[in-house]
């Protein structure tokens, strides 16, 4: 056994305890260390994933926070950490007990920032995001209690996990995707919505994670390879639709007749409605709606036209960019995971070479003019 120190006496003869050793500097940082490893993991969870990863991070932030403030009080007043106050505790460990302060509340005052003044958005709960519900293999009955399936479908549930929300499909026609983000009934689109210059100056997208071209439907023995070659003919294109707009800027004589929704458009084609002899929309759309048409044997099949449209995912105008880049992670995690499956999935048969995006999807949000 070892001897203990003896008391020394003072001046006056009173015995004096013997000072413990102070502990050392290696000895606090085995309290400072894992609460700086607590907080560097959770900054770590929260760039990997804005979506859940924000949420662990703004609920843990304020008791490490608190935690560490504690614990480096501890460092800085304690000779051990039962034992009475040190009242000239040595520099170094001053300047290690300040560090583990600043360092654990930055990290709390950015979760919090974060959280409260925009961050990736602060969703949860229940989200809207608006679909088509009319389109087979993007959004279209075919689940369990008429439940819609469908890439899109996916799309909406992919963003859902990866945000830690529940998506609430809300079915919109092809011309309502506007006026929905526009009047608040939905928070998102993912309904084959077209990323264009003209939408970019009213919405904020996320994307892109789809891409497709111009399709048309002719009557059998008429070709078409280029706009030009559908002169003289009665085109139905969905209201809504980027068709319309293509036709009027690069054929203006051509004649061009609204449909309410692809259905309405093959019902005048098959019947011969309005003098209707072509039906125009994205190809991909078009194909997949093929095994529907009342009329196939009176078609050759899609034609695709030149031309390229981007699909991502709509937002209001002035969303946070926090929230731009949340979307878009979690589209990109689709894109990168789950893009392949989905598509043999809800597209199986339709040729998959140049529809998944070269580019991964991005932001857009911060690119928009001030």
């Amino acid at each position: 056994m070892s001897e203990q120190a003896e008391p020394r006496p003072t001046a006056s003869g009173a015995p004096v305890e013997a000072e413990h050793p102070a502990p050392s500097l290696v000895r606090d940082m085995y309290w400072v260390v894992p609460l700086l490893s607590a907080t560097l993991v959770v900054t770590v969870i929260f760039f990997y994933d804005l979506g859940w990863g924000a949420s662990v991070a703004q609920v843990l932030s304020f008791p490490l926070g608190v935690a560490g403030f504690v614990a480096s009080l501890l460092v800085v007043r304690h000779k051990d950490l039962v034992g009475p106050l040190v009242r000239k505790p040595n520099q170094a460990r001053r300047v290690s007990a300040l560090v583990a302060v600043a360092v654990l509340l930055a990290g709390s005052l950015t979760a919090f920032g974060l959280w409260r003044f925009g961050g990736w958005g602060g969703w949860s709960g229940k989200v809207r995001i608006g679909v088509n519900g009319e389109l087979p293999g993007w959004s279209f009955p075919g689940g369990g209690h008429g439940d819609l399936v469908g890439f899109d479908v996916d799309v909406a549930k992919s963003l859902g996990n990866g945000m830690d929300f529940e998506a609430v499909l809300v079915p919109l026609g092809t011309g309502s995707r506007e006026e929905a983000l526009d009047s608040g009934l939905v928070d998102m689109v993912v309904a084959n919505f077209s990323i264009t210059d003209d939408r970019e100056k009213l919405y904020d997208f996320s994307g892109p994670y789809f891409q497709d071209k111009p399709g048309v439907i002719l009557h059998k023995g008429k070709q078409a390879q280029r706009i030009e070659d559908l002169k003289g003919s009665v085109v139905c294109v969905p209201a809504g639709a980027r068709a319309a707009e293509r036709f009027g800027a690069q054929l203006p004589d051509l004649q061009v007749t609204p449909g309410n929704g692809l259905a309405d458009c093959m019902q005048k084609f098959c019947l011969g409605r309005d003098a209707v002899t072509a039906v125009s929309t994205d190809a991909v759309i078009l194909q997949a709606y093929l095994p529907n048409w009342s009329c196939r044997d009176q078609i050759d099949g899609v034609q695709v036209l030149p031309g390229d449209e981007y699909y991502g995912v709509g937002l209001p105008r002035d969303s946070s960019p926090g929230l731009c880049r949340a979307v878009s992670d979690a589209l990109r995690r689709f894109v990168q995971r789950g893009w392949d499956d989905s598509y043999e999935k809800h597209l199986h048969g339709i040729d998959k070479r140049g529809r998944r995006p070269s580019l991964l999807p991005s932001s857009r949000c911060d690119d928009r003019e001030s």
